[in-house]
């Protein structure tokens, strides 16, 4: 099958809408002491079925840790996570997180809803140009067995302007 074939096979009249709802709670116990409680939906709504490329993608170090960046495909999500943090100072902290993530994991009309769950600790702290952060989790899927030979290392920076 040349390009041209599979262009024409497209669905290129679909309509598409996009949901999504990002909350975030800090729960100041003391001053070194902090809770972050997070919650993350979003929804892919189509007047037909969904290709590959069209799916969210979760894992890594911004959303589902534990996991390899990109490790799902999912066009239905909600992801919460549940972190303590011990404050160094006003930017740099120890913490302990659990992420957990229900994911609808199909392409087409077959659905397919998953849990998945990631934990960890990991360090942030401040530089002059900016955050850097070392985080070490273990993940658990259907894919992915709760194993320290399978713990990912993510690494983040946020530089200052």
């Amino acid at each position: 099958m040349n390009v041209k074939q599979q262009y024409d096979s497209l669905n290129i009249n679909q309509d598409q809408a996009l949901i999504q709802l990002n909350l975030d709670y800090y729960l100041k116990l003391s001053r070194r002491h902090t809770f972050k409680l997070s919650t993350n939906l979003q929804s892919i709504l189509a007047s037909g079925s969904l290709v590959s490329n069209e799916l969210f993608r979760i894992g890594g170090f911004k959303d589902l840790r534990g996991f390899d960046e990109d490790f799902f495909k999912s066009s239905d999500d909600l992801i919460q996570t549940l972190e303590y943090r011990f404050f160094l100072d006003r930017a740099s902290f120890i913490n302990l997180f659990v992420d957990m993530a229900y994911l609808n994991q199909s392409i087409g009309t077959a659905f397919e809803w998953t849990y998945n769950m990631g934990f960890g600790t990991g360090i942030q702290f401040q530089t002059k140009s900016g955050n850097f952060s070392l985080q070490y989790a273990l993940g658990q899927s259907k894919d992915q067995t709760l194993s320290f030979s399978n713990g990912k290392i993510h690494f983040g920076y946020t530089n200052f302007f």
